[in-house]
C-alpha cells in the first residue's frame, strides 16, 4: 500500500472510531477522533504534492495554501479543517472541557464531509 493510501486508510480507521465513540457516548474521544481523520486525509492530499508538513499548523497552511488557494477547493474545506483542529485541541488539551453529544456528531459530519471531498479529488 502506498503512503497515501495509508494515510487515507487511518482517515477511515478515525472516521470509524470517532462513531463508535459517539455510540459510548465518549464525546471528547469522538471530537478528537473526526479531526484525525480529517488530518489524515490531508496528509494523503499532500502527499501526492511530495509535501509532509512536521505540524498539525503546518498542514494547515499548506493545505489551504496549495489546495484552497491553488487549485481551488473549496473555502469551506480550510473552515472546517481548521475548526475540526480547534476542537481537538480543547478536547485533548483543556482538562474538564466538554462535549455535548451535538457536538460530536457535528464534529463527525464535518469529518465525512472532508474525507469524502478529498476522496473525491483523489478518484
Amino acid at each position: 500500500m502506498s503512503e497515501v493510501g495509508a494515510h487515507l486508510s487511518e482517515a477511515r480507521r478515525f472516521l470509524e472510531a470517532a462513531r463508535s465513540d459517539l455510540r459510548r457516548r465518549d464525546y471528547k474521544r469522538a471530537v478528537s477522533s473526526a479531526y484525525y481523520c480529517a488530518f489524515h486525509a490531508t496528509k494523503a492530499l499532500l502527499l501526492t504534492e511530495r509535501i509532509s508538513p512536521r505540524t498539525h499548523e503546518g498542514l494547515l497552511h499548506k493545505f489551504n495554501e496549495i489546495f484552497v488557494k491553488g487549485k481551488g477547493f473549496s473555502r469551506e474545506l480550510g473552515l472546517i479543517l481548521k475548526d475540526l483542529k480547534r476542537r481537538r485541541e480543547l478536547s485533548d488539551y483543556v482538562p474538564g472541557s466538554e462535549f455535548s453529544r451535538s457536538d460530536a456528531i457535528e464534529a463527525i459530519q464535518m469529518a465525512e464531509r472532508f474525507l469524502a471531498c478529498i476522496e473525491e479529488w483523489l478518484g
